[in-house]
């Protein structure tokens, strides 16, 4: 049996201040108790005393797949948490207050299917084999509560037991149009889709720049060493990179660093963070994914 990666992670918190957009996903969240992390509500499982539901298949190795204790996996796994999804957070830096692509890239869907299924991982939704090429295995179905996720596990199913490369190019799991709906609703930006041509290249106005600002100061953190990266943060960084679109995104002007330096300072944080294996694994099967389909862009254009 090949052994799976598990993050075991199955909640997302939030920085300490929030925006009023910000705060209609908070009613998802309570607290568990004095002096606790927050959790999601729909994070909290199964009530007291009744044990996991069932699953199809051999369990996961236990060696690598730690306990689904809240407190625990959320400060080995990632330290503090985000009130938004990876996904929707990379949404926001590929996206310009405009509303346009913040650059033109390759395949920037690639980026943003990698990140959705890190939060599934992370969610505790799916697990990942050792392989190098590791593959994908739903181990929980169940709905998070968060649309973005659940339209996912719909979807996903198809693509039980394949490759992780072949999940982030499969174009059924583009995950676009469902972050933009949920970022909408909790009023982060706007979808545009006036125009000729608007419906199918709507643009994405921010309405709220509280959201992208505090993630911005969060990862201009993590990169000048002055609060440890999350694992959020890494994900982000190497997504980014392989997108080459990190000194875009992230120019000199904001972060001190030149265009070499924040390649070089990305490499680093990604190998020295201690986020978990699972995560791990994830960013760099999807950092692996894109950086194999630009290439064979270029290969075929040439």
């Amino acid at each position: 049996m090949t052994p799976r990666l598990d993050a075991g992670y199955d909640a997302f918190g939030h920085h300490e201040h929030r925006s009023n957009a910000q705060r209609e996903r908070s009613r998802l969240y309570d607290v568990r108790d004095e002096g606790s992390a927050r959790a999601p509500a729909f994070a909290r499982g199964r009530p007291r005393g009744q044990g996991p539901p069932p699953q199809e298949g051999p369990a996961p190795d236990p060696d690598l797949a730690p306990t689904r204790d809240h407190k625990q996996v959320t400060a080995r796994c990632t330290g503090p948490m985000n009130a938004m999804l990876i996904c929707e957070e990379l949404f926001l830096l590929l996206t310009k207050d405009s509303g346009k692509p913040e650059s033109r890239m390759t395949y920037p869907v690639y980026g943003l299917t990698g990140a959705l299924l890190t939060d599934l991982l992370l969610a505790g939704r799916i697990s990942l084999t050792e392989e190098r090429s590791p593959r994908v295995y739903i181990i929980n179905s169940g709905p998070t509560g968060h649309p973005v996720l659940d339209w996912a596990l719909t979807v996903l199913p198809a693509k039980d037991g394949k490759r992780f490369s072949s999940v982030v190019s499969w174009g059924k799991l583009n995950p676009t149009r469902h972050i933009a709906a949920s970022l909408e609703t909790t009023g982060v930006i706007r979808i545009h889709t006036g125009g000729l041509f608007g419906s199918f290249s709507p643009t994405y106005p921010t309405l709220d720049p509280v959201p992208e600002r505090l993630l911005r100061e969060r990862i201009d953190g993590a990169l000048r060493g002055v609060q440890p990266p999350t694992g959020p943060d890494v994900a982000l960084l190497a997504i980014l990179q392989a997108l080459n679109i990190a000194s875009v995104v992230l120019p000199q002007q904001e972060t001190g660093l030149s265009r070499g330096e924040l390649k070089h300072r990305i490499k680093e944080i990604s190998g020295a963070s201690p986020v978990g294996r699972a995560v791990q694994r994830a960013v760099d099967a999807t950092t692996m994914a894109i950086i194999a389909a630009t290439s064979a862009v270029a290969v075929s254009t040439n």
